[in-house]
Order: C-alpha cells, then structure tokens, then sequence
C-alpha cells in the first residue's frame, strides 16, 4: 500500500475514532467548536504523526479546555484579571498535560508546524 493512501486511512480512522469519543461530550460544546478541536487535532495527527490512542487524548485535553475556559467566562467578567487568570490556569494544565501524552519528537514537530502557521498568517 503506498504512502498516500495508508496516510489518508489513518487520518479516516482518528477522524471516526475522534467523533465517536466527542458524542459523549456533544452536550458541552457547540457544534462548531467540537469541529474546530476534530480539525485540530486531524492536523496534529498529521505533523505529530500521533497513534489513535494519543490523537484520543488530545481530543479529549483541547475539549476539557474549552469547557473550562467556557465556565471561566460565565464566573468571570469579559476581560477581567480573573478571567484572564483562570485561562492562564486552564491553559497551563492542558500544555502540561499535551507535553506527557506525547513525545519530544512529536512536541518539536508540532512547535515547528506552529510557527510556520504564525508566519503564514503574518504574511
């Protein structure tokens, strides 16, 4: 099977596999945001080259993420040191969290896709 193809299956499998595991979540999160996170973590999965089991906990990290960032907002007032404190916070724990579920070879392919990211939306 060549390259391409095993790429794209693997991709279709993470992509299932993530849908699945995000239902149970559904009620917390918004159609739209549950496809960013999908779209995010299908890219890292890419770059990173993450197994199904890690692209999973990814999934699962940038969700709880949000939710929390969500229930930051609605106790905090928009743009408060509080609110910006308590994302700090949640931000925090979610890199600390990311940087175990994968390895520094996987980390340094993501920082570099990152900032090639950053550059082309700079440009």
């Amino acid at each position: 099977m060549n390259t391409a193809i095993k790429k794209t299956l693997s991709c279709l499998i993470v992509s299932l596999a993530l849908s699945h595991s995000m239902a149970a979540l559904a009620g917390d999160i918004s159609r739209k945001a549950e496809e960013k996170i999908t779209s995010d973590v299908t890219a890292m999965t890419e770059v990173m080259k993450l197994t199904p089991q890690q692209a999973e906990s990814i999934k699962e990290l940038k969700t709880t993420l949000f939710i929390k960032n969500k229930e930051a907002s609605k106790a905090h007032e928009k743009g408060s040191s509080e609110l910006k404190q308590a994302r700090k916070a949640n931000m925090k724990e979610y890199q600390n969290a990311f940087a175990e579920a994968v390895s520094k070879k996987q980390m340094k392919a993501f920082k570099k896709y990152r900032s090639e990211q950053k550059a082309k939306k700079k440009a």
